[in-house]
């Protein structure tokens, strides 16, 4: 929550610091994993780093899941936004069509419908010269916006980047 709190307030370097404290006192933990992958791709920081703890996020959250038993290994799917910060990671470096892969299959899960993947995968197709895919999805992530501040906050960003990309 702390490293939230720090990234709303656009102190990326101190929610950095929380994260990988949390990494070093629980290094199998996807939560921190994921988090400080996504945070440092988000914020063009070492990106070679944060495609590493994110992959493992996903490998770990694997192994906890199916421990617990609770799911089949053939109905196992990845977390959805686990698969989005991968996709985000992969399209930072510059790897489109990875990217595109790993945004889809967040999106093929009903926790995947969210507002920042479909805007992650938009920005995507714009990168693959693809206008007409990315504003099909900017249409749907202004559709699936939810109430909250930061869900609202994003949808008015992406409406501008409708208006300029229609």
């Amino acid at each position: 929550m702390l490293s939230g709190v720090y990234v709303d307030a656009d102190k990326i370097d101190k929610a950095v610091a929380v994260l990988r404290t949390l990494v070093k006192s629980e290094p199998d933990n996807p939560t921190y994993n994921n988090d400080l992958g996504y945070i440092m791709a988000d914020h063009d920081m070492n990106l070679d780093e944060a495609e590493k703890l994110v992959r493992k996020a996903l490998e770990e959250d694997k192994k906890q899941r199916l421990k617990e038993g609770k799911i089949k290994p053939e109905d196992y799917k990845d977390n959805a936004a686990y698969l989005d910060s991968l996709g985000w990671v992969l399209f930072k470096k510059k790897d489109y069509k990875e990217a595109k892969k790993y945004l889809l299959q967040a999106l093929e899960q009903p926790e995947g419908m969210h507002t920042e993947i479909y805007d992650h995968l938009a920005e995507t197709y714009l990168a693959l010269d693809d206008k007409a895919e990315a504003v099909k999805a900017w249409k749907k992530a202004v559709e699936v916006a939810g109430e909250s501040k930061r869900e609202q906050a994003k949808k008015v960003e992406i409406e501008k980047k409708l208006k300029t990309n229609q």
